[in-house]
Parts: structure tokens; C-alpha cells; sequence
């Protein structure tokens, strides 16, 4: 082996001239060019703004580039092959377009260097259990530009190669292919684009950030681990793809640009998938991850169309968007919980999403408790043999599906809010021991009874907007039925004609404003439905009172007396 140093200035590396090499630094020229047994170093005394034109194909064993006015430009069609490390600790590699092969790459410092690769330049890495690319010092005092396409290319069968691309930001992340080798692969910190097509080992997990494109491949084994893969892009959409494997560590969609899955991806039922800002775009596909966490005042969405979330965790917060501002969706936004055990609580906080912000629920197994569910579209428990925990308000804006087989306990309101649209209800024949209120000021839903009602003895049923539909043919059974309210309602059977039957077993029913058709009032309650107070009787109605009610509080009413030409108040 042999040490080859550059001097006298610009000029040409070929394999026969002897014009700018000698033996030591700064000495004198004539040594013969490079081998592949030889040392190559660019440094002080390499001579003043000097531009190295590689024209043909250079070899070396290692090679050094220390100088900050120094330029290493491959020409036309040339390639540079080392054997050992390239170092680039200051100056500039010019590419040019062509390939440079090196054993493992080093350019970690705090001095100013530049690395242009043109449009088509490529780096090859050729390393085996090494730290094959190291650009982890100081990334704001290295320069990137061109197509920034790096490929470990090895068909190692053992050890670990590590590329360790420092942040260097979005706009300097390396394109970087796994093309070969059965050994792990340690990819850190920035990456633009990631494929791993041709890899079939170990795929390591570390901290790391994708800019652009991923592509993962079957046959690879995917360490499970703690640490987060970001996906960061802040314009454009990064296209993932995961071709049916299983990627078992946390994941985050951050920066403002849109992550796009380009078939299931599935991660581990212990992991996290947060969605800090930007779109997820599900892309009709699945994502299936043990936990979903979007809460926070970020713009952000979710692009389901036909598309699902199914989450797989249990005994912990398994769903979060407590924190709703600025969260949008669009497509048809289904959400499945699909742990089957029996363990723990499983706590879905969805926040007070709006009518337009409220997802589809579907719980779909499991003999656990789940609870805190705030704000729903559709609610069904299919599947589910556990209890729903009920001990604060759920606002339902489209149906609530309960089956036979589940349990409920707490006394949280159930409140059907829509104002858009009809709302079904199934009760499965449960006994439901919580307050359910339907309407308000703002909303006017219709919710229709799929089968018979029945609440706890000091449980209410509140309609204080838009219109109940009980079940036909069927009595439905409440603790109290409150039908006070400052606007009209209606409360009627689901098959006109054919009565329905509310029963309530003791007290005072007093209605204003209620429009009641079909409906067989039983139960011993008194059940007061007076004219004067806007009470309309429809039809098809047994035990309503729909006289006229006494003087009850500040009312005050006129009545005509025959014997006196002047009306009397009383």
C-alpha cells in the first residue's frame, strides 16, 4: 500500500498520468496514479482553488477530500471505486451525474462541504457490518443537491450496516435502496425515499424520518421496537407501502403534507399511529394499529374513502381526539375496535366532535369495559359481550346499534342530536340505567325505536326536540318521560295506525307543545296532555289527558261567561 497525495492545482485523474500525484503532502509530482492498494488525500497543500477532473476510471483504497476551495468532479462517463472509506471532511464531490462506489462514506464535520450529484448520481455502498454512510455532524455546514440516490448494494449474509443520515433536513434526505444482503440493516435519522426491494434481512428499528416515498417488502423481518418512525413531509404526498407485513413500532404523520397508504398498513397492538398535522390518506385501504392519537389544534384530516381505521388495543386510551380543532374528514369515516379479550378498559376519547367532524364506531368484540365514548355517527356494538361504561354525555348524531349479550352501567346521557337526519336506536332488550334525551334547540332529529325501550325506574326520557318514533305493536318503559319544551315535537308509533305503548309506573307526565299520534299511554303515571298548553292529539290515543289544565304557575286563562256581557279573568 501505498499514499498518493494530490498537488499542483486543477488538472486530470487518469489511470496513467503522474502529473499532479506524489508521494507525500505537498511534495513533489511524478508518483504514479492510484491503485486499488493506495491512499488518495486532498488536503492543504493540494494547491489553491483546484478542480480535480476524474475523466476515466479511478481507483483507490481510501480517499480523503480536506480542502475547502477543492472541487472532485467526475467527468463524462468516469467512475471512482474505493475500496475502503471516501471522507469528504471539507470541500466539494461533484458527481456530475455518475457513480461513485465506496466502501462506507464519511463526511461528519462542522466544516462547509458540498456533495452535488447531479441528476442521475449515485453513491454505492459497498460495506458490510460497518457504519457505511455517516453525515450525522453539523447537517447545516453540508450542501446537497441533484438526485441525492444512495444504494447499499452488498449481499451481506451476517453483521449490521448502519447508515446514519443525520437531520439533515427535508430538503438534503437521501434517497436510499437496500438492493441486496440477508444481514440487519440500522437506518437512522433523515431519509427522502426508501425502498427495500431486493433486501431479505433485518430491518432495524431506530429513530428515523421519511420525507418522501417507502417501500417495504415481504420476506424482510421488521424489528419491533419503541422508537417512532416519523413521515414529515410538508408539501406533496409520500406514498407508503408495506406489501402484508407488519410494522411493530409507533408511527407519526407530521408536517403539513399527506401521507398516502398504498395497501394495508398494519402495526403492532401496542403501538401508537399519531397524526400530528397534515392528511392521512387512507387511500381505501386499512391501517390497523393498537392505538390512534389525533388531539391537538393542528390542521389535519383523514381521507377515508372506503377506507377503515381498526384499532387493536386494549386496557389503555385507545382512541384520542380530545382536542378537536382545526380536525376534518372526508370518505365515509369508519373506525373498528377489535380487541377480543377481556382485560382492562378500553377508553375512546373522541371529544366533542361536531355533526360533521363524528366518525362511525363499531365495536366489534371483546367482553372488556369500554368507556368515554363523547361523540359518535354511528354506534354499534356488534359482536361486543362486555359492558359500555356510560358515565358521561355520548351525543349520537345517526343510529346506536346494542346487542344481547353486553351490559351498561354509569349515568352519562345518551343524547340523539342530529340535524340532519333520521336516527335509529336498537336496544337488544338491554336495560338501559342512564338518562336518554333526544333534541334541543338546535337539533330536530327523528329517532325510531328498532324494539322496545327500557330504562331504569329513576332513569328519564327527555324530548325536547324533533320527533320519536316507539316502536309498534311493542311498550316501551321509562323511569319518566320529560316533554317540556319551548318548540314543538312529536312523539308517535313507528307504523301509523298500529299503537305503540309508553309506560311509566308512577307520577306526573306534563307535555306542551307535543304532537302525540298512536301511542297507548299505561303504567299508573298520570299522563297530561292539555290543549291549552299547544298539545295536539293526532289521533289513535289511549290514556292522555287533552282536556284543559288548570292554573298552574303564572298562567292565566279567559273564559266566556254566558250570564255577563264583559269576559272575567280569573
Amino acid at each position: 500500500m501505498a499514499a498518493r497525495f494530490w498537488v499542483g492545482g486543477s488538472g486530470t485523474w487518469n489511470n496513467s498520468s503522474t502529473a499532479n500525484w506524489s508521494a507525500t503532502s505537498g511534495g513533489a509530482p511524478g508518483a504514479s496514479a492510484p491503485t486499488t492498494a493506495d491512499t488518495v488525500t486532498f488536503d492543504a497543500n493540494s494547491g489553491t482553488a483546484a478542480t480535480v477532473t476524474v475523466d476515466s476510471t479511478a481507483v483507490t483504497s481510501t480517499t480523503t477530500v480536506d480542502k475547502s476551495d477543492i472541487t472532485l468532479i467526475l467527468s463524462g462517463n468516469a467512475t471512482l471505486s474505493t475500496t475502503g472509506a471516501f471522507t469528504l471532511s471539507q470541500g466539494t464531490l461533484n458527481l456530475n451525474s455518475n457513480t461513485l462506489t465506496v466502501f462506507r462514506f464519511s463526511s461528519s464535520t462542522a466544516n462547509n462541504r458540498t456533495i452535488a450529484f447531479g441528476a442521475n448520481g449515485k453513491i454505492l455502498l459497498t460495506g458490510t457490518n460497518i457504519l457505511a454512510w455517516n453525515t450525522t455532524s453539523t447537517p447545516s455546514t453540508l450542501t446537497v443537491s441533484g438526485s441525492r440516490n444512495i444504494e447499499m448494494t452488498t449481499a451481506a449474509t451476517t453483521g449490521t450496516r448502519q447508515f446514519a443520515g443525520g437531520n439533515v433536513g427535508e430538503s438534503k434526505a437521501w434517497n436510499l435502496s437496500v438492493t441486496a444482503g440477508t444481514d440487519t440493516i440500522l437506518i437512522q435519522n433523515h431519509i427522502n425515499n426508501l425502498d427495500l426491494t431486493g433486501f431479505a434481512g433485518i430491518y432495524a428499528n431506530d429513530d428515523r424520518t421519511f420525507y418522501g416515498n417507502v417501500i417495504f417488502v415481504a420476506g424482510v423481518t421488521y424489528s419491533a421496537g419503541s422508537t417512532s418512525t416519523k413521515f414529515s413531509a410538508t408539501t406533496g404526498t409520500q406514498l407508503l407501502t408495506t406489501n402484508g407485513t407488519t410494522q411493530d413500532y409507533p408511527i407519526t404523520k407530521d408536517g403539513a403534507g399527506t401521507l398516502q397508504l398504498q395497501d394495508n398498513l398494519t402495526m403492532g397492538s401496542t403501538r401508537t399511529f399519531t397524526l400530528t398535522a397534515g392528511t392521512l390518506d387512507l387511500n381505501n385501504q386499512t391501517l390497523s394499529t393498537g392505538i390512534f392519537s389525533s388531539s391537538n389544534s393542528n390542521t389535519r384530516s383523514i381521507a377515508f374513502g372506503t377506507g377503515n381505521i381498526t384499532v387493536t388495543g386494549n386496557a389503555a386510551t385507545v382512541w384520542t381526539t380530545s382536542t378537536v380543532t382545526n380536525f376534518s374528514y372526508t370518505g365515509t369515516p369508519t373506525v373498528n375496535f377489535t380487541y377480543a379479550g377481556g382485560t382492562g378498559t378500553r377508553t375512546i376519547t373522541t371529544g366533542a366532535l361536531s355533526e360533521a367532524q363524528t366518525i362511525n364506531i363499531n365495536v366489534s368484540a371483546g367482553s372488556d369495559i369500554v368507556n368515554n365514548i363523547a361523540s359518535v355517527k354511528n354506534l354499534n356494538f356488534t359482536g361486543f359481550t362486555g359492558t359500555w361504561n356510560h358515565n358521561a354525555t355520548t351525543t349520537a348524531y345517526v343510529n346506536v346499534t346494542l346487542v344481547s349479550g353486553m351490559s351498561n352501567s354509569g349515568t352519562g346521557i345518551l343524547f340523539f342530536g342530529s340535524a340532519n337526519s333520521a336516527q335509529q336506536f336498537t336496544t337488544a332488550g338491554l336495560t338501559l340505567d342512564f338518562p336518554i334525551s333526544v333534541g334541543s334547540n338546535l337539533s330536530a332529529p327523528i329517532l325510531q325505536f328498532q324494539d322496545a325501550l327500557t330504562m331504569g325506574a329513576t332513569r328519564a326520557f327527555t324530548l325536547a326536540g324533533g320527533t320519536v318514533e316507539l316502536k309498534a305493536g311493542v311498550t316501551s318503559t321509562v323511569g319518566s318521560f320529560v316533554a317540556t319544551s319551548p318548540r314543538p315535537r312529536t312523539l308517535r308509533s313507528t307504523l301509523a295506525g298500529t299503537q305503540a305503548t309508553l309506560s311509566q309506573a308512577s307520577g306526573t307526565v306534563d307535555a306542551n307543545q307535543l304532537t302525540i299520534q298512536d301511542i297507548n299511554a299505561v303504567g299508573g303515571a298520570t299522563f297530561n296532555a292539555f290543549v291549552n298548553q299547544q298539545n295536539v292529539d293526532a289521533g289513535n290515543n289511549d290514556g292522555w289527558d287533552f282536556g284543559i289544565s288548570p292554573i298552574v304557575g303564572s298562567y292565566e286563562y279567559t273564559y266566556q261567561l254566558r250570564s255577563f256581557t264583559q269576559p272575567r279573568r280569573f
